[in-house]
């Protein structure tokens, strides 16, 4: 059997690769780990840790599910197209936004720039 811990484990130390880029944003410094005294990026960096694990073990899961014939790559291609039109179309109304093929236009008439 393949060895989990060490899997997850070298995917989490490419989530403070991310961490690292966001500080760097934040500061205009180039960091290189996550300095002491920074909770927020500690944050940052279990919720990185947290999106690509859950993206590999639903490629994981969905890899599985289609070679055991589940359901087809088609099947799987379409549902994923739904949900993801669905969730841009929730969070686009939630937040006032048009979302195109190029990108956001802000429709919230309360909007004043």
């Amino acid at each position: 059997m393949k060895d989990l811990y060490k899997a997850a484990n070298r995917l989490h130390h490419l989530s403070m690769s991310y961490s690292g880029a966001i500080a760097e944003l934040a500061t205009g410094q180039q960091i290189f780990g996550i300095p002491q005294g920074h909770p927020g990026l500690h944050q940052t960096r279990d919720l990185i840790d947290l999106v690509l694990l859950c993206r590999a073990e639903l490629n994981a899961m969905s890899k599985l599910l289609v070679e055991a014939k589940v359901y087809s790559e088609e099947q799987w291609h379409d549902a994923v197209v739904d949900e993801y039109e669905w969730l841009t179309d929730t969070k686009a109304k939630q937040f006032g936004f048009e979302v195109t093929d190029t990108g956001l236009r802000f429709v919230n008439p309360n909007y004043k720039p």
